[in-house]
C-alpha cells in the first residue's frame, strides 16, 4: 500500500467472551520487529495510531529504531499502553532528533515523574512538536513542576502550543511553575483539569493569565479549588482571549 497515509492498529481478538486469554492481546516482539522495519521504509505514512497494544519498554525500544529512521510520520498516538518511565526515555530520544513530529499522544501510559522529566528535557531541544497529550498518567506534583520548568529552560520552548496534563496528580508546586511559565510561553491551549490544584494556586494562575492574552483555552475544572468564582474568572479571561484572537466581536 504505497499511498497509505493514516494507520490505526491494535493487536488483539474480538468477541472472545469466556474464552479470553491474555496471550491473544497486545503486540508481540516479532510483530514489533516487522513493524519497525515498515516504519523505516514507508514513504507515505503521516499519522500512526497504536492504542491498546500493551506497549512496554522492550516493544517501544524496537519500534523506536524504525521511528528514528522514519521521515514521514508527523502524528503519533501511543495512548492506552504501558510505556511507563523506562520506555519514556526512548520516546524522549526520538523527540531529541525528530524534526517532523508535530503531534504526540501519550495518554494513559503509567508515566510517573521520571518519565515526565525525560520528555520535558527533550522538549528543551525539540523544535517540531506542537501538541503533547499526557493525560491520565501518574505524574506527581514534583514531576509536573520539573516538566514545566524544562519548557522555560534554554530560552524556552516556543513551538509547543497545546498541552494536556488532565487527570494526573498535580498540585501547588506544579501550579507555581506553570504560573511563571504563563508569563512568557507559546502555549495557547492548556488542560490541567482533574488534578489537585488549590484555590490559591488558581488565583496565581489567573493573575498570570491576565497578563498573557495568547492563551485561548485553559481548562481547570474538577480540581480542589472549591471557589466557583475563581474558576469562572479563569474561564471568562481565556474566553475573552479566544474572541480577541479570532477577531470575533
Amino acid at each position: 500500500m504505497p499511498n497509505l497515509n493514516d494507520l490505526t492498529i491494535t493487536y488483539g481478538a474480538k468477541h472472545k467472551g469466556m474464552e479470553y486469554e491474555s496471550s491473544l492481546f497486545g503486540m508481540k516482539m516479532a510483530d514489533a520487529e516487522v513493524f519497525s522495519e515498515c516504519l523505516w521504509t514507508t514513504q507515505s505514512l503521516v499519522r500512526l495510531s497504536m492504542p491498546n497494544n500493551l506497549l512496554d519498554y522492550d516493544l517501544v525500544k524496537i519500534l523506536s529504531r524504525g521511528l528514528m529512521l522514519n521521515k514521514t510520520i508527523s502524528i503519533l498516538d501511543l495512548s492506552h499502553n504501558k510505556i511507563g518511565n523506562s520506555a519514556s526515555s526512548k520516546i524522549a530520544l526520538y523527540l531529541y532528533q525528530s524534526k517532523i513530529l508535530t503531534h504526540l499522544y501519550l495518554g494513559d501510559n503509567l508515566i510517573h515523574e521520571k518519565g515526565a522529566r525525560c520528555i520535558g528535557d527533550a522538549l528543551k531541544v525539540n523544535r517540531s512538536l506542537w501538541v503533547l497529550d499526557m493525560h491520565l498518567n501518574r505524574i506527581d506534583d514534583k514531576g509536573g513542576m520539573r516538566f514545566i520548568q524544562a519548557l522555560s529552560e534554554r530560552g524556552g520552548n516556543k513551538v509547543l502550543f497545546d498541552l494536556n496534563l488532565r487527570a494526573n496528580s498535580l498540585e501547588s508546586n506544579f501550579a507555581d511553575a506553570l504560573s511563571k511559565l504563563l508569563m512568557d510561553t507559546s502555549l495557547k491551549w492548556i488542560d490541567v483539569s482533574c488534578n489537585m490544584i488549590k484555590k490559591w494556586d488558581a488565583e496565581s494562575l489567573l493573575a498570570s493569565l491576565w497578563q498573557n492574552k495568547n492563551v485561548i483555552h485553559f481548562d481547570i475544572w474538577n480540581n480542589d479549588i472549591q471557589d466557583k468564582e475563581v474558576e469562572d474568572l479563569i474561564h471568562e479571561t481565556v474566553m475573552n482571549n479566544y474572541l480577541e484572537y479570532w477577531k470575533i466581536p
